[in-house]
């Protein structure tokens, strides 16, 4: 059995995501189901789950990159600002970091018939990596191992939050309980961001796929109003069978 709920939240820094993952949870605890948060997970074991582990649980929330392993090399070192590490140097510990995560979570969940929620995904990488530097251009990016695994086995659907740079750089400016300090954290690539997450080329990609594509500009939204309308989105997908949402 496969799931038919594989959802994804991607999109420029600063465009709300984090919102995704709270609604998400939301959305499953007043469904009744037993959700099992990776993150959590991977602080306490330091490993991902095996296989029988998920048996216990009806939805699988996780963010990319992963926490631990090749993961947490590309979000505590490789990304942050003013280290030397090239966009082929990240691609490449992306790239194995999803091979793992597919073969050890995403595919058993999916066997299982999980619904699956996911922070970023290998849009990211697509997105992101080939404007860097000229290290690794789109085609090099795309036919990495661990893409060709998800462009072969696709999420179901995709959320894209986007949002104006300035608003985005104040956002980061403001936040509290979360400082990545990233290389991407910049005005103008959050601007040539959200252009690649319009472009035709991205759409492509994932509509000959299958992938139903949905886009908020949270631009305009105050936190509330962005995380209601994250909340209607994830109603809309959970609620629905897939013809429905055709």
């Amino acid at each position: 059995m496969v799931s038919e709920k594989y959802i994804v939240c991607d999109g420029p820094d600063g465009s709300g995501k984090s919102l995704f993952t709270e609604e998400a949870i939301s959305w499953a605890e007043a469904s009744g189901k037993r959700t099992l948060h990776l993150g959590s997970f991977w602080k306490e074991h330091g490993r991902h789950p095996e296989p029988h582990e998920l048996d216990a649980f009806d939805v699988l929330c996780l963010r990319e990159p992963t926490d631990i392993g090749a993961g947490a090399v590309v979000r505590h070192e490789l990304t942050k600002n003013g280290t030397p590490y090239t966009s082929k140097m990240v691609a490449d510990a992306l790239s194995t970091d999803r091979v793992v995560l597919f073969y050890k979570v995403i595919e058993p969940a999916r066997k299982r018939g999980m619904t699956i929620f996911s922070d970023r995904s290998f849009a990211s990488s697509i997105v992101f990596q080939p404007i860097m530097d000229d290290t690794i251009g789109f085609e090099g990016v795309l036919h990495l191992p661990g893409h060709q695994l998800f462009l072969e086995k696709p999420m179901t659907d995709m959320l894209v939050l986007l949002v104006e740079p300035k608003e985005a750089m104040e956002r980061l400016g403001n936040r509290r309980d979360k400082v990545d300090d990233t290389v991407f954290e910049k005005e103008e690539l959050i601007r040539e961001h959200n252009a690649r997450y319009q472009s035709d080329w991205f759409k492509k990609i994932f509509s000959d796929r299958g992938v139903r594509l949905h886009y908020i500009d949270t631009t305009p939204l105050l936190l509330e109003e962005s995380r209601s309308a994250i909340r209607t989105y994830i109603e809309s997908v959970c609620n629905s069978s897939p013809s429905e949402r055709s």
